[in-house]
């Protein structure tokens, strides 16, 4: 009787624990705000009228000085990643078939100053060479494309990013790259991180 009761308790403890780090996750995944890395201030996500999320840029010392950043659906994958010198924000956002997309804010060191720069494309580079490795022909474009920021390297030049995606029979199950912010291109020794 009490080996019984044991593992009862036991499988309830196990439950109870994958339940909280499952909640855990889903909460994590959806932020609400989040510090800059050398302080000074923030980043709230705030819903809007249209069931958008709004990503704003709060100042500490003037909270009444904050700037909308951005808007962006927040279907359920948004993700904010602050560059470690604070001078770049990756948001990661999008959705169940619609896919997930990187956009990059940068800023000339005025906390108000975060601009989407619309040239850098971090996910056409890498969904060009995953369709390349892949063997696909050239100029397939995938219908279901799944991009992830996944951490910065010490110094922010460099992204470890995840593409995974499908277009009829290519498949990519999910492959990593080292994206260099500095010159666009991508690599694949782990080393880089380390910089």
């Amino acid at each position: 009787m009490c080996y019984h009761k044991a593992m009862n308790r036991a499988i309830l403890s196990a439950v109870v624990v994958a339940l909280s780090f499952f909640a855990d996750a889903a909460l994590a995944q959806q932020p609400t705000e989040g510090w800059a890395n050398r302080g000074g201030w923030k980043f709230e996500v705030r819903p809007n009228a249209n069931d958008e999320k709004e990503i704003w840029i709060i100042p500490e010392a003037t909270p009444g000085a904050a700037k909308l950043m951005t808007t962006t659906p927040g279907w359920g994958n948004l993700r904010v990643h602050v560059r470690p010198d604070d001078l770049v924000i990756i948001v990661e956002d999008g959705g169940g078939s619609l896919g997930i997309d990187l956009r990059i804010f940068q800023t000339d060191k005025t906390v108000a100053g975060f601009v989407e720069n619309e040239n850098v494309r971090i996910g056409d580079v890498l969904e060009t060479w995953a369709v390349q490795k892949a063997g696909a022909p050239a100029g397939t474009i995938l219908s279901h494309r799944y991009v992830h920021a996944l951490g910065w390297s010490p110094s922010g030049s460099k992204l470890l990013v995840s593409i995974a995606g499908s277009e009829g029979a290519v498949q990519i199950p999910g492959w990593f790259a080292v994206y260099d912010l500095q010159s666009g291109d991508l690599g694949f020794d782990l080393s880089l991180m380390n910089e």
